[in-house]
């Protein structure tokens, strides 16, 4: 019973890392489900009416969308991870009964893992937008090179260099 009670001195976790971490659960979740349905049998699987192109668009949006959500690492390493997974599945359904591989699979895989990696893109920016309109510009803009590496935001002798190639990185109205 001492291993589940909580140290005077423990950390409680913020409200954003419990989100994510419920968002990467379910990840985990939805990616064991999309595998173990690519891999049964196809006289296992019930009836759709939509096409097997479109189930597949859907299954890796909803994959892409979790993982890019609860991750704070690149979204095209999400793709990518997705991409390798697809090709996985397919590459295992050859062993599977009536499911044979097909690599137009892989293309409509990669396309729903880009639109849900993409639907995060666009949430995190509008949402931003929208946090910088609430707080009427009283949140701290950094600067972004033009490559597109963010600096420290000010008071640090990284902040300081002057590069003519700096534009500001949040929008205030």
């Amino acid at each position: 019973m001492a291993l589940f009670s909580r140290s005077p001195d423990a950390t409680w976790l913020s409200p954003r890392t419990r989100f994510r971490r419920t968002l990467r659960i379910a990840f985990y979740g939805a990616g064991a489900l999309v595998a173990a349905l690519s891999l049964a049998p196809s006289a296992a699987l019930p009836p759709t009416s939509i096409g097997d192109k479109v189930e597949h668009v859907i299954a890796y949006a909803v994959l892409g969308l979790l993982g890019a959500a609860s991750s704070d690492r690149s979204v095209v390493r999400m793709i990518l991870g997705l991409a390798a997974f697809g090709i996985a599945i397919e590459m295992l359904q050859a062993f599977s009964p009536g499911r044979p591989p097909d690599p137009l699979d892989i293309v409509a895989d990669v396309a729903g893992a880009s639109l849900g990696c993409g639907a995060v893109i666009l949430l995190r920016r509008m949402t931003s937008l929208l946090i910088d309109k609430d707080a009427a510009g009283a949140t701290p803009c950094g600067t972004r090179v033009a490559g597109g590496d963010a600096e420290p935001i000010s008071g640090s002798p990284a902040a300081a260099s002057s590069s003519p190639h700096k534009r500001a990185s949040c929008v205030s109205d």
